[in-house]
């Protein structure tokens, strides 16, 4: 039964993260809803990686996260209706 929640939980959270996404490409073309997309890029390696050249292999690290207002929002309407179809878990 935790598995489940739990499995859910994961889904609409990518879920939130995805339309987010999406909507962030849709509302960064319309005028006046490009304020929605006013956000920030934090991470290691960007826009250079990490390279570790070792002779035989080169080994590269870089991880980032890009957030802006619409994502927090998508992200927040999933955890919504997450605690709304938990309950029934």
């Amino acid at each position: 039964m935790n598995f489940k929640k739990t499995l859910v939980f994961i889904l609409l959270l990518l879920g939130g993260v995805v339309l987010g996404t999406m909507l962030t490409t849709v509302c960064a073309s319309v005028p006046w809803l490009s304020f929605l997309t006013a956000g920030q890029t934090v991470g290691v390696g960007v826009p250079n990686p990490i390279t570790i050249d070792i002779g035989i292999a080169t080994v590269s690290f870089g991880f980032s996260v890009s957030v802006n207002i619409i994502k927090i929002l998508s992200i927040l309407g999933c955890l919504w209706l997450y605690k709304i179809f938990s309950k029934g878990l």
